[in-house]
């Protein structure tokens, strides 16, 4: 797991510290610290070097802003899943919409 934010060190380092996904991050980059932000394709790049450079059909974006999340996918050339609790209507191709969380096991083990 990959962790891409568009947010300040000061915030987002303890925000992870004390999440429960911690222990299965392999890579959190935050765009205060490398200088660039979603949608941009080179946050991307850092995450994608800092996980090893998978193969781009294996990784999936999950996000819940389209502008930032979702474009950044599209514009990377990856899959995305816009996490849409309120059911907005929105105007970007994604691959997956859900409404809460419990949907992903399906997409993530392939049932979709």
């Amino acid at each position: 797991i990959a962790i891409i934010t568009n947010g300040i060190a000061a915030v987002q380092r303890p925000r992870m510290a004390r999440s429960p996904l911690q222990p299965f991050v392999e890579a959190f980059i935050i765009s205060e610290e490398v200088g660039v932000a979603k949608p941009d394709p080179a946050i991307f790049d850092v995450a994608f070097a800092q996980m090893g450079e998978p193969q781009r059909t294996a990784v999936l974006i999950i996000g819940d802003s389209l502008s930032s999340d979702m474009q950044g996918g599209l514009n990377y050339g990856i899959d995305t899943c816009w996490y849409n609790p309120h059911g907005h209507t929105g105007s970007l191709p994604v691959t997956y919409e859900i409404r809460q969380l419990a949907d992903l096991p399906r997409i993530l083990n392939g049932s979709d």
